[in-house]
């Protein structure tokens, strides 16, 4: 199954270079913040799961798990350290190959600085069941970003605007 969510916050953007956590192969990832209060998000995301856990795939792959075996967290009970994850439902998603970016009018985004951890925008990923080596459970693979707006940047540096930068009233 594939979804688009509604408005996220984008953080730990690694989508125009892969990444590599933990021994694995890069990949190309980002993790969403979504708020809780997106309430349409959120059960287009449980009907996924559902559909999944209920599929022969999620059945085969699931099988004897109980429990909770999803991608979706609570940043409040996960990451009370962190202030972004406040009211917040977070998950990661990734991909190998990299993925489509576009912005608010669904143009290709050129400018990589707008692609930022901080930002805003949605993304369409597909939610599937795994069985790999010892672990099970459903998670998410990335489809596409659409980067809507800016927001306050979550670590790093933050975009620099040029007219800020440099102004016109310069000696030498």
């Amino acid at each position: 199954m594939h979804i688009t969510t509604g408005e996220v916050r984008f953080s730990f953007v690694h989508i125009y270079e892969p990444h590599a956590f933990e021994n694995e192969p890069p990949k190309y990832s980002v993790l969403c913040l979504l708020p809780k209060s997106d309430t349409k998000t959120l059960a287009k995301i449980k009907k996924a799961i559902e559909a999944v856990r209920n599929s022969d795939a999620g059945k085969k792959n699931l099988k004897g798990i109980r429990g909770e075996v999803t991608f979706l967290r609570d940043g409040d009970e996960e990451r009370p350290d962190r202030p972004e994850f406040a009211g917040m439902y977070f998950f990661n998603a990734s991909c190998k190959d990299q993925p489509l970016v576009i912005d608010a009018e669904k143009e290709e985004l050129i400018d990589r600085r707008k692609l930022y951890s901080g930002c805003y925008g949605r993304v369409s990923i597909d939610i599937f069941s795994y069985s790999t080596r010892g672990n099970h459970g459903i998670t998410t693979g990335l489809r596409a970003l659409q980067v809507l707006r800016d927001g306050e940047p979550l670590g790093g540096a933050s975009p620099v605007n040029v007219d800020d930068e440099f102004d016109d009233d310069y000696d030498f």
